[in-house]
């Protein structure tokens, strides 16, 4: 039996053995490789990581630097288990359930090590409907995956296949056929977006979609990805009753009112709040009325810092503004905790104890996170769970605010988290929180045009030459008309005719300089957005014609007709003589 830190530095040193009995490297060279390959690799490494990510980014560290040094080094990690091809247990797991070992060092394999979806996609002539990072009915949005080469050789021409697993009627571009990216040893590399259109979900449906890959040779090992999303779902605003609001967190419109915000650990870190329901009946039956589901925060096994906020409200006059909720909490004592925050009129966010009393409060300080603050860390009892309400009296009445609730991990052991149920917000005048309604319910947000050209029709024209500007825009809104309007944006100014359709016609002027570049741009409305665009002519100067210089006539030749003139007078002359 050894510990996890164990294995792994034990593999560490063995690579550097590896190093130091290489006849390429002095004991100093191979010494300073390793250093070099260990901080490049933990730079590259992911937060939380698993075995085999930590693995990878050493060996990415030395591939980019001497790919024989990658061999040695994987040759190392192949010798205690963690050779290509195997697998790391979950992050999250104490117990490192799932392992699977590999002791090879030879082995063609890939994995899809995450995707993209574009939810609010804007195409030339498809799209989305509402811009609400959700996926209606009607609306196409685009898949693209992240290709991961784990191997020992590089992967090429790859075919995969996206289908639908969850029985919605959505069509793929290209029947979902992609072909993967060709990705060398230790890359990484995207697939195209691929466009989809969905159809036939009912509100706050679960779309499933799997990747797989048909017809690839058996000697390449990877496994099929599967993801899901939850679509067609949008929200809508309800008024207090009798200045008060309450989220019982029974259906989906809790993930309206609460609005997830990862203000530190990555994409890691999405997904720290959730509806769950595991323990309600466990709750129940410590008399705490928690319905079928709460919503839970998550204590992190990694360093990360996440709030779920609400929208703004404006609180009201009818005595004191008053938060309650019910909870509890297990989180790493004294390390990590959870804490209620306010912020008024838009201003920061500061601790709730700042402006309110509280009926329970925070246990204690953390011991580095959140310095100088107390929160809800370790365990809140036996009890399972209490109301905790937060009365601020009447100091913010007639002020808009916001609430949320945060939680703080660091990167070490984590507890089952932070559970919230029956939040209850009294004195308020406008809407806090919403009711689940279907995406696909809800009229359209306009689409601004789109210009998917604008172009002079000569990049380069002598001065006072004239010149067409040509934009070309397109509009999915049904019913709008596109309006162009155009104007200089620099050089010498220029005669625009035409400026207000999609073609104008440009004078240019007369330049001093030997040339200039002109800038002009074109804005295209719809009649409620707009959206611009830019394009240069370069101007030449046109030197004025040489004058032609004076004809040099000699002096003989002008004496010549002179004298020619005065030769009658000089015939005489002589004839008297």
């Amino acid at each position: 039996m050894h510990s996890a830190g164990e294995v792994w530095a034990t593999s560490l040193w063995d690579g550097f053995v590896n190093l130091v009995n290489d006849d390429r490297h002095s004991f100093d060279e191979a010494k300073h490789r390793m250093l070099g390959y260990l901080v490049n690799g933990y730079k590259m490494t992911p937060v939380g990581p698993t075995y085999t990510e930590a693995r990878d980014a050493v060996l990415a560290a030395a591939y980019a630097k001497d790919p024989a040094d990658y061999k040695l080094l994987l040759k190392a990690f192949a010798a205690r288990g963690m050779g290509l091809g195997a697998k790391s247990p979950d992050r999250a797991d104490p117990l490192h359930i799932g392992v699977v070992e590999s002791f090879k060092e030879e082995l063609n394999t890939f994995d899809i090590s995450g995707h993209t979806l574009n939810r609010n996609y804007e195409g030339l002539t498809a799209g989305f409907c509402t811009n609400n990072d959700v996926l209606d009915n009607g609306e196409t949005g685009t898949i693209s995956f992240k290709v991961t080469n784990r191997g020992s050789a590089a992967l090429n021409n790859v075919k995969a296949k996206v289908e639908v697993t969850s029985g919605q009627t959505v069509t793929f571009a290209n029947n979902g056929e992609i072909t993967l990216p060709n990705v060398g040893i230790m890359s990484s590399a995207n697939t195209t977006p691929l466009e989809f259109k969905l159809a036939g979900a009912t509100t706050g449906d679960n779309l499933t979609f799997k990747l797989t890959f048909p017809g690839l040779d058996e000697a390449t090992v990877t496994e099929e990805y599967s993801l899901s999303d939850l679509v067609n779902l949008n929200f809508k605003p309800l008024a207090p009753v009798n200045q008060t609001a309450i989220d019982n967190v029974e259906t989906l419109a809790t993930l309206g009112n609460f609005k997830e915000v990862v203000i530190a650990g990555g994409d890691l870190a999405k997904g720290t709040r959730s509806l769950d329901g595991t323990y309600a009946d466990l709750f129940t039956s410590y008399g705490h009325p928690v319905g079928q589901q709460y919503m839970r925060i998550a204590n992190n096994g990694f360093a990360s810092d996440v709030a779920v906020e609400t929208k703004s409200f404006e609180i009201g006059y009818g005595g004191d503004f008053e938060l309650s909720f019910w909870h509890y909490y297990e989180f790493e004592e004294e390390y990590d905790g959870g804490v209620v925050e306010i912020s008024v009129n838009g201003g920061a966010w500061k601790d709730a104890t700042e402006y309110a009393t509280f009926s329970g409060g925070y246990n204690a300080e953390l011991d580095s996170l959140l310095p100088g603050r107390k929160a809800y860390t370790g365990a809140l009892g036996d009890s399972l769970g209490e109301v905790e309400t937060l009365n601020f009296g009447t100091a913010l009445n007639g002020n808009q605010v916001r609430f949320r609730f945060r939680a703080v991990s660091d990167s070490n052991t984590n507890e089952v988290g932070w559970f919230i149920d029956n939040v209850t917000v009294k004195n308020i005048t406008t809407s806090v929180f919403s009711e689940a309604i279907a995406g696909d319910s809800v009229a359209c947000d306009n689409r601004k045009p789109i210009i998917t050209k604008v172009s002079s029709s000569a990049a380069a024209v002598s001065e006072g030459a004239e010149v067409k500007l040509t934009a070309a825009a397109q509009d999915v809104n049904a019913g709008d008309t596109l309006t162009y309007s155009w104007k200089q944006l620099s050089g010498t100014a220029a005669t625009i005719s035409n400026g207000t359709t999609a073609v104008a016609t440009v004078k240019t002027p007369l330049i001093t300089a030997s040339s200039e570049t002109l800038t002009f741009e074109v804005t295209v409305s719809d009649g409620k957005d707009s959206v611009k665009s830019a394009v240069s002519v370069k101007v030449n100067d046109v030197p004025e014609p040489a004058k032609p210089e004076p004809t040099n006539r000699s002096s003989g030749g002008s004496f010549g007709w002179f004298a020619l003139a005065l030769m009658p007078i000089a015939w005489l002359r002589r004839r008297k003589n």
